[in-house]
């Protein structure tokens, strides 16, 4: 016995409940099934080509085994590499942040500079860019998640939190040294 009917290609043929379960394995929001349309009788289906892939529910590239393509797969990967360095940077910089004057005191020593004077303000901006910078990472890393599982490209989303968190440290450590008499005679030297 032949089948006249054409090779199905991408599930052309499978249930409803098989097509539901690969969208959903796929991390695809399934589509609500459409309302029945009248078909003709089997005698008048005689189609001489298969119907032609639905490009809108077709995702373009090639799979990998997880049904995640390449290009994918290299975002989460830098969104991940990202998100891992601003918390390494975040454990690693909280001390210094806390400790602001000495070490204010200590870049000033190495540069030539002279001796910092802390102000009232020393202890409040460093707290304050820690504060910061964790607001920043936890909206990065939630609004990176949710772009991830929603199958949308994240990677620009650490990198943008990565450069506003560097922006406002640097803008609160400009403040703070503005005020500094020894900074001020260091740059008219300059």
């Amino acid at each position: 016995m032949t089948d006249d009917r054409p090779r199905p290609e991408y599930g052309e043929y499978a249930s409803e409940a098989e097509q539901a379960a690969a969208l959903e394995r796929s991390g695809v929001m399934p589509q609500p099934p459409a309302a029945p349309s009248s078909l003709p009788a089997p005698s008048q289906q005689a189609p001489s080509h298969p119907p032609a892939p639905n490009p809108a529910t077709r995702r373009p590239g090639p799979a990998l085994q997880g049904g995640i393509s390449p290009a994918r797969a290299v975002d989460r990967v830098a969104t991940i590499f990202m998100l891992s360095f601003g918390l390494v940077y975040l454990f690693g910089s909280a001390a210094t942040y806390l400790n602001l004057a000495a070490m204010l005191d200590t870049l000033y020593a190495q540069m030539g500079i002279g001796e910092y004077t802390p102000t009232s303000m020393t202890a409040g901006v460093g707290v304050g860019i820690i504060v910061v910078q964790v607001i920043i990472w936890l909206i990065a890393a939630v609004w990176s998640y949710r772009r991830i599982r929603s199958g949308r490209m994240s990677w620009w989303v650490p990198f943008i939190a990565g450069l506003a968190g560097f922006a406002i440290t640097a803008t609160l450590l400009g403040i703070l040294l503005a005020g500094d008499p020894a900074f001020a005679a260091f740059s008219t030297r300059a």
